[in-house]
């Protein structure tokens, strides 16, 4: 008997997932951590932990765009004459006379959208899940709550590479100047934002280029593009983009009366660095008579005295535990961020504001995904106080889950933030970084 019904072939049949073979808790023989042997805690939280990020902070936002309009100076009309343009007098000759005007000008900052980060985990074989790997399993995390499957295990893994690599990468490196092409997905990011090319050049950033020098300066550094003396040391450098930065503080009347408090300034560089900025400042507090030589050459010897000893130690520590100097009265921390290596013995750094008395005005937004799990239905949660969005796909038994998260950076005085770079040190050993990605990452033999 013949009919009209096809039977299907599975040579034709398209699968679109594959399940994993990447190692996770109990389904992979071993298992990733062989917890066989004993009952051990171990941490399967978020590891990720960022002081850079966590310095900014991040709050949720359901505003789209952001206008921030400010007055860049009121001064007095000006006339234009011979000698170029000057103010008009405010002084009344006449009791008839009419004063003459002001004129002020003013300028916009706009913020649009968010960047789009997310990441999927492996595929997995529901079959397995629940199961344990063995007697003693499953893992418990530190606080005492069962890690019951794979799928909580490889949530944790793709939110940590989303939060502690992609969101640190595009808070440094976001460029939204090509939407359609590298720029999709993105948010402006530090190395956008920090910029000494502004329409207006008030609210211009401090933009060094130390020109491959090390502590003790030399030829070819510039400030926005001036030259700076070739005698000019880091430490003096440092001095003056505080004094900078003050200064303009002290130019908007409803701060101008406000102090900048322990950690409202943060220098962020990468911690194979760290001791030649607080070796140098050191010789530069306690050894002024040798000084200059010690900036030259680099030699420790020359802060081989108990003194400078001494003091070194007192520049341990700090809000974030890289260590902390003291400029113009105020304590600055410092906090590791290894990103900003670039190369064996350069690397860039950045003296950052986050705001003075009532204004913050460097933090990070973030699309509130509780709201966006609401309303796109069953299958999609939210976590971590709406900062991240969850959901799985399915095919037969296999699954896998994905994160994403909608950020963005603001920044609203750009004037009152500064990046130097190319800043050049012999880190004794090398760089090391924990970017997987980075050349100084100490494992060699990561794949691609």
């Amino acid at each position: 008997m013949e009919t009209n019904i096809a039977t299907p072939s599975r040579r034709l049949l398209v699968r679109q997932m594959d399940v994993s073979t990447k190692e996770g808790l109990y389904t992979t023989i071993p298992p990733l951590f062989d917890n066989c042997g004993g009952n051990n805690l171990i941490a399967l939280s978020l590891s990720g932990v960022s002081p850079f990020l966590d310095w900014i902070g991040w709050q949720g936002t359901k505003v789209y765009r952001l206008v921030r309009d400010f007055v860049l100076y009121s001064r007095a009309q000006h006339h234009s004459g011979e000698g170029g343009d000057t103010a008009t007098p405010g002084y009344i000759c006449d009791p008839c006379e009419d004063p003459l005007p002001v004129e002020w000008a003013h300028d916009q900052l706009e913020i649009e959208g968010f960047a789009r980060i997310g990441r999927s985990s492996p595929t997995r074989d529901m079959g397995y899940s629940g199961m344990n790997y063995c007697e003693t399993s499953p893992r418990y995390r530190l606080d005492g709550t069962m890690i019951t499957d794979d799928l909580e295990w490889d949530l944790i893994r793709a939110t940590e590479v989303l939060t502690a690599q992609d969101l640190l990468d595009q808070v440094l490196n976001g460029d939204t100047s090509d939407p359609q092409g590298a720029g999709c997905g993105q948010m402006d990011g530090l190395s956008t934002i920090i910029s000494d090319a502004y329409k207006n050049p008030m609210l211009n950033s401090i933009v060094i280029d130390w020109n491959g020098n090390g502590m003790n300066g030399g030829a070819g550094a510039s400030w926005n593009g001036h030259a700076l003396p070739s005698d000019a040391n880091f430490i003096s450098l440092l001095m003056a983009i505080i004094r900078n930065i003050r200064a303009r503080i002290g130019m908007v009347p409803f701060i101008r009366s406000s102090n900048l408090a322990y950690g409202d300034l943060i220098l962020g560089m990468p911690s194979s660095f760290i001791p030649c900025l607080l070796d140098a400042f050191t010789c530069w507090s306690v050894c002024p008579t040798v000084f200059s030589e010690y900036m030259t050459t680099g030699s420790l010897s020359m802060m081989n005295t108990y003194e400078a000893r001494l003091f070194r130690d007192t520049l341990n520590g700090g809000a974030f535990g890289a260590g902390q100097i003291t400029i113009e009265g105020i304590t600055i921390p410092i906090i590791p961020v290894d990103k900003l290596i670039t190369g064996y013995n350069s690397f860039n750094m950045y003296l950052l504001s986050r705001g003075v008395g009532g204004w913050r005005w460097l933090y990070g937004q973030y699309n509130d995904m509780a709201e966006v799990a609401a309303k796109a239905g069953p299958g999609y949660s939210s976590s971590d106080g709406g900062r991240v969005l969850t959901w799985g796909k399915s095919e037969n038994m296999c699954r896998e889950l994905v994160v994403e998260m909608m950020p963005r950076l603001v920044v609203e005085a750009p004037w009152a933030q500064a990046v130097i770079q190319d800043v050049h040190c012999n880190a004794l050993g090398g760089p090391l970084s924990g970017d997987p990605w980075s050349d100084y990452f100490p494992y060699s033999n990561l794949p691609g």
